[in-house]
């Protein structure tokens, strides 16, 4: 992004772990910017060294070579409690809260400027009801963390690293304990906050569908692999996240944006055509099937997907000169298997 400084930026780092005896390199010449506004979304498989990253980043463990540059400043030369103006973390692991509710914990994002014993200011109540409104917690200010699901726990813990108003927020599978309509909610809370309040949030996660979905950025890392970095589309279309997530079995389809169990398949001739969406999903079930499309002029089955005048869905199948009507895709699969083995 050239013309703009990067809150956060890194020169030639190299991360790992370092001991008297031994020093195991996790990843190394690591050129990354992080930059104000953006929602940067940190994807690798288990032992990629996601954690390594985000740690060394956050200057909880040293870099073993390499430098970090927070707002113009090296990540060393900072102390804790000027760090701690710069940037917050929310980590995965459960933090012991002990009594407190929502409200003191939102409010502990202020301590950096008040100090542990310090009573919050005019400007740092604003700041705190800055961040439960953003965050939508006003509801749960009365109410002690431990009475807390886990998505309103998720939420408490980044409104009070927003009351914490660092230009950097970081935070560690914030998604990892969350059922999928909280982990969706949160996502979209995390790009809506990237974008009102032009910080810049970076996340690792697993989520790859919700991170295609929502990343400004993507940082790809996978073990033995130069870390690569852009936006998901082109991501997707260089081949990058193909090449990080294609396991055996399990494929990412850059066509549709979503991952494939890919099954042994048998071919099948079908000419489908129809209703966009119908003709989606019944795409979709006969790829779990391993039902294999191959079109041709002699089909076997003709299927029009289409609605029927109530609105209901039907599948009209021309099969050996005979339309048969058929009213769910479970039908059509028992269909076309039971006839498909009498040829």
């Amino acid at each position: 992004m050239k013309g703009l400084q990067p809150v956060l930026e890194t020169t030639g780092l190299s991360i790992g772990y370092r001991s008297k005896k031994v020093e195991k390199v996790i990843a190394t010449q690591l050129d990354l910017n992080l930059y104000a506004g953006q929602l940067v979304c940190l994807l690798g498989a288990n032992g990629s060294g996601k954690s390594t990253l985000m740690r060394t980043l956050a200057g909880l463990q040293p870099a073993l070579s390499g430098e970090v540059m927070l707002d113009n400043q090296p990540l060393t030369a900072l102390k804790p409690q000027g760090l701690a103006t710069k940037l917050s973390l929310v980590l995965t692991e459960r933090l012991e809260t002990g009594n407190l509710t929502a409200a003191e914990v939102i409010a502990l994002g202020r301590t950096p400027y008040t100090g542990w014993l310090g009573k919050l200011s005019e400007k740092d109540q604003e700041k705190v009801n800055e961040a439960i409104a953003f965050t939508g917690t006003d509801q749960l200010l009365d109410r002690h963390m431990n009475q807390l699901s886990d998505g309103e726990r998720q939420k408490v813990m980044l409104a009070r690293a927003l009351a914490q108003d660092t230009g950097v927020i970081m935070l560690d599978e914030p998604t990892a304990h969350l059922d999928l309509p909280s982990r969706i909610e949160l996502m979209k809370l995390l790009h809506y906050l990237a974008d009102e309040t032009q910080k810049a949030i970076l996340l690792s996660t697993h989520e790859l569908d919700l991170a295609l979905q929502t990343a400004d950025q993507l940082w790809l890392m996978e073990p033995g692999k130069p870390l690569v970095t852009g936006v998901p589309e082109d991501l997707i279309l260089n081949g990058s996240f193909e090449s990080a997530f294609n396991k055996n079995g399990i494929l990412f389809d850059a066509l549709s944006g979503g991952f494939v169990i890919e099954r042994q398949a048998q071919s099948y001739l079908i000419d489908l055509s129809g209703n966009e969406k119908q003709v989606l999903w019944t795409k979709k079930a006969f790829q779990r099937q391993g039902i294999r499309i191959e079109k041709g002029e002699r089909a076997r089955f003709k299927i029009n997907a289409l609605k029927d005048q109530l609105g209901a869905n039907i599948w009209e199948v021309i099969f050996e000169n005979r339309l048969i009507k058929l009213h769910s895709i479970a039908e059509l699969l028992h269909f076309i298997k039971l006839n498909n083995e009498k040829k």
